[in-house]
């Protein structure tokens, strides 16, 4: 898949995403983290069993004690609906052979798969610590969300609930992202906190002038990809294909600083309870596993 814009449409920037291959932390941090850049880094997955092993016979074999609890229709408004794991990957496999007619009925989304699985850490290791701040190597997998849908699942455009940066990791299959770059966040007319009112599809620029002003990337993510995606980086979804892949919102002193003030600020309480545990991590060093037990709600929050 080509990496390029894909469509000049809206002022979309005629530009390439940056690409780096087996990047250094000093370089990721210097480059790209500081200046609130996203980049597309290759080669960093190319040794993980997860590549080769993860897919539909893989996951229903799988046994987990619980149901799983997969979103029903629109992401945006969070239905839930709860059922086996095995029967989830069957409707899967049922819908890409009905010739995808019609939306896709569910889609497994921000769901805490390594908390409830932790062996299958053994399936994406080696893990790139290095790109994450210190606090949160130690028990990183707690803080992954997992996805796992058809081709046509999409999650329209957002930003990421407590304005972390986003390690976005694709282990098979494709998606196709629209991004928003973080200095244009103001012109994505942002609706109960996280989500924006703009149909990115088809844009109403008398209702929404400032989006035409909002500086755009699309471009797609395949296996082995993992794109970091700054803090404030509006973003919408759309699966290509059956797709596998998770992500890790993480903090760094300056943005989980800038999380709690914009929370506080804008009297969301819950946005700026999570970011409070955060922030007394990172600032005081109080390690993960005595923090982790008051933010673990927060994926019941977020679904």
């Amino acid at each position: 898949m080509n990496n390029n814009i894909l469509d000049p449409v809206d002022q979309l920037l005629d530009a390439k995403i940056a690409v780096e291959y087996n990047i250094s932390r000093e370089k990721f941090y210097l480059e790209y983290v500081n200046k609130n850049r996203p980049v597309l880094i290759k080669g960093l997955m190319s040794e993980w069993p997860s590549i080769n092993i993860w897919d539909n016979k893989y996951f229903s074999n799988l046994q987990l004690e619980e149901e799983i609890v997969a979103k029903v229709g629109d992401v945006k408004k969070g239905n839930l609906q709860a059922m086996e794991l095995s029967d989830y990957v069957r409707q899967m496999q049922e819908y890409e052979l009905s010739g995808k007619k019609g939306n896709p009925p569910y889609y497994l989304h921000d769901f805490p798969l390594f908390q409830m699985i932790p062996e299958l850490r053994r399936d994406i290791e080696p893990f790139p610590l290095d790109l994450l701040p210190e606090w949160y190597r130690n028990d990183w997998w707690n803080y992954i969300c997992f996805f796992m849908g058809t081709s046509n699942n999409i999650t329209p455009m957002h930003v990421d609930t407590l304005l972390t940066n986003n390690l976005f990791f694709q282990v098979s299959g494709y998606k196709e992202f629209t991004i928003i770059l973080p200095e244009d966040m103001d012109k994505c007319y942002r609706q109960d906190w996280k989500w924006s009112e703009v149909n990115l599809n088809n844009p109403d620029y008398q209702k929404h002038p400032k989006f035409k002003e909002a500086k755009k990337l699309k471009f797609n993510v395949s296996a082995g990809d993992i794109l970091f995606m700054p803090a404030g980086t509006f973003h919408q979804v759309r699966s290509l294909t059956s797709s596998i892949s998770f992500n890790i919102d993480w903090h760094t002193k300056k943005t989980v600083t800038n999380g709690l003030i914009s929370s506080i600020k804008e009297a969301s309480y819950p946005n700026a309870y999570y970011n409070m545990l955060l922030f007394l991590g990172l600032y005081f060093k109080i390690p993960s596993k005595y923090i982790f037990s008051y933010y673990k709600s927060y994926f019941s929050f977020i679904a």
